[in-house]
């Protein structure tokens, strides 16, 4: 145990990154939306607006169906930069490839899985577990985006750092184009981004802490309580282990 609690305290004070100290993520200055236009779209292929009222953002998606035997694809770029894409008819520009597709009402994700021993690591299209009859779009830090990774980059038009002014201005919308591909046809999809101002916006705090407290007083803090409880810890190991001396005394002497 004694040695347990040193490397406990050795581990607390080598973290730089303790929970408790660690800055609050960025609010954004606005709450991004999204319109969808009316569009044509081919028999067994729907695009919804779904709103759902959460609490955290986003909370508006644009969700792909298709009931229909031709392959519904959503391109973009992956998170991990990884330029493993299927290879479909289409030509897309270097990075961008078919991360989605929906096809006779089922969904699936391009992602990649370990298969020790057999083939190590391989790249397939999965079924989507959480959402399997469709694809879920949403905007959010400038940005359209799927689950794994980024579909359009959009102008910069919300703002994360810095603080935010009273009076600032709301900016105006954007008109964005999303391109799919049905079977080997490119749809374009009208959207319009716009923006309304966050009513829960905070600006970038430092550390959780009121002004009254910086964070060395509250390291100070933690630390002060951490080596108590190893000095407790250590001290009930003494006692275990004076108990323990005892009672091997005792059965030597009888």
């Amino acid at each position: 145990m004694r040695f347990l609690a040193v490397l406990m305290l050795i581990a607390f004070l080598n973290n730089p990154s303790n929970s408790l100290l660690s800055p609050l993520p960025p609010s954004p200055w606005f709450i991004e939306h999204i319109a969808l236009e009316p569009l044509d779209l081919p028999s067994g292929v729907d695009i919804a607006l779904v709103t759902r009222d959460s609490g955290n953002l986003p909370n508006e998606y644009i969700v792909f169906k298709n009931n229909s035997p031709t392959t519904l694809y959503v391109a973009g770029t992956p998170d991990n930069g990884d330029p493993t894409f299927d290879t479909i008819s289409v030509k897309f520009p270097p990075g961008i490839g078919p991360i989605y597709k929906v096809v006779d009402g089922q969904a699936y994700i391009w992602r990649i899985k370990y298969n020790h021993p057999e083939s190590g690591y391989y790249y397939s299209w999965f079924k989507e577990n959480q959402r399997d009859d469709s694809i879920w779009l949403y905007v959010i830090d400038n940005q359209l985006r799927c689950e794994t990774g980024m579909i359009l980059e959009l102008e910069p038009r919300n703002q994360y750092d810095g603080d935010r002014p009273k009076d600032v201005k709301i900016p105006e919308p954007q008109e964005v184009i999303l391109p799919i591909i049905y079977g080997t046809d490119e749809i374009q999809i009208p959207l319009t981004v716009f923006y309304t101002l966050n009513d829960d916006y905070r600006p970038y705090q430092p550390n959780w802490l009121p002004d009254s407290l910086g964070p060395e007083m509250i390291s100070c803090f933690l630390l002060a309580c951490f080596i108590i409880f190893v000095v407790i810890a250590l001290l009930v190991d003494k006692s275990i282990r004076g108990r323990i001396d005892k009672q091997d005394q005792k059965e030597k002497n009888a």
